[in-house]
């Protein structure tokens, strides 16, 4: 028995070079949208809440390029105006601190901005509060380093 080839007419077309090129292309879609959404809140740091009715501590550590949104129920027994410390060793980016009290009033309202050159430490106060169900918003823009609030007696 004789056997010949039969030329595939397909072989050189057009559409069989994109059927092989399809693969490639989707995998390189896919690499750099991964790519581009690296460090888009992506919880790239470590968070804590050590907390107790009269102080609340948060700490961030090891943040990378971090944007997010935190929002956190704190069951407080402060009256009166409070202590709130900020510490970025060192941080770049912005970060804002929003504090609300027990009737739901803002009482406290800071952003804290760096380029990550030095270290950050402020102590700030509150206006007036009242006991209860306190709120603290923490945003993150962009953050690089280490962060601690701390909202206390003074």
């Amino acid at each position: 028995m004789l056997l010949h080839s039969v030329p595939n007419p397909h072989r050189n077309s057009p559409r069989s070079s994109m059927s092989l090129l399809r693969p490639i292309v989707l995998l390189m879609v896919l690499v750099l949208c991964g790519a581009t959404f690296v460090g888009c809140n992506s919880n790239s740091g470590d968070e804590a809440i050590v907390e107790d009715p009269f102080q609340w501590t948060w700490v961030g550590n090891d943040f990378f390029n971090e944007t997010q949104e935190s929002i956190f129920i704190w069951n407080s027994s402060l009256t009166d105006v409070v202590l709130v410390e900020f510490k970025g060793d060192p941080f770049e980016g912005l970060v804002n601190v929003r504090v609300f009290d027990g009737a739901g009033l803002r009482i406290f309202d800071e952003d804290y901005q760096s380029l990550g050159l030095v270290d950050i430490r402020e102590t700030d106060f509150t206006a007036p509060a009242l006991a209860g169900n306190w709120t603290i918003k923490i945003d993150l823009t962009n953050v690089t380093g280490d962060l601690r609030v701390i909202v206390t007696s003074l």
